[in-house]
């Protein structure tokens, strides 16, 4: 087996809460998967090891979806670590269907 040099992070955990109405553990869950994972491997030191980072945000992020905050929120901070190398490809999908 040769070396891991790509990520693929699909990662996520959405609630339809509005922010008032959220509890802390509420709030924090979407960062849980997003952004959580992206930290550890910076504090690691493997984040920039990577050839390519292909990382899964949402269009969440640039348009309003009610009850979506948090969630918006977590791709939004999950998308400043993508700003910080040139290797990391982002893609925004749309929202989740039944």
């Amino acid at each position: 087996i040769g070396a891991v040099d790509g990520l693929v992070h699909l990662a996520g955990e959405a609630t339809s809460v509005f922010l008032s109405k959220m509890s802390f553990d509420a709030l924090i869950g979407p960062f849980r998967g997003k952004v959580v994972l992206l930290a550890n491997l910076e504090k690691l030191g493997f984040w920039g090891a990577f050839r390519k980072c292909l990382l899964f945000s949402s269009q969440a992020t640039m348009v309003s979806v009610h009850g979506q905050g948090a969630y918006a929120a977590a791709n939004v901070a999950m998308e400043g670590f993508a700003s910080r190398s040139q290797d990391a490809i982002l893609l925004h999908w749309g929202a989740f269907g039944d």
